[in-house]
């Protein structure tokens, strides 16, 4: 009776971590990362910067930021499943994607006082 309880745990175990490894099949590549997030901050910055004046209303925004990674060909699902991803599983992955997007943002600057 203890055996066929033990195999029963571990066959839950087994089969749960299964299916959290398929819950992130088909991620953003961390290059497209990049390009988002790049694209994400730069455009936040200039929100920032303009403080737009009137009706600017939250689906602007949003509209927006998705752009972002619409352009690339990925939809606001495989942004939140590779978000998600990076923030709670491959954290170091995410350090490595935003020292890159910081060097994009300084090499625009550098090439914008030139």
């Amino acid at each position: 009776m203890k055996n066929i309880i033990l195999i029963t745990v571990i066959s839950l175990i087994i089969s749960c971590s299964n299916s959290s490894n398929k819950k992130y099949e088909n991620l953003i590549s961390s290059d497209d990362m990049v390009k988002i997030l790049t694209s994400r901050h730069l455009t936040v910055s200039e929100l920032n910067t303009f403080q737009y004046q009137g009706d600017f209303s939250e689906f602007h925004v949003d509209s927006l930021l998705s752009s972002s990674y619409l352009e690339l060909g990925y939809s606001e699902y495989d942004f939140k499943k590779s978000w998600d991803y990076y923030t709670s599983n491959d954290n170091q992955e995410l350090l490595a994607i935003y020292d890159k997007v910081l060097q994009e943002i300084q090499l625009m600057e550098e090439q914008a006082k030139n």
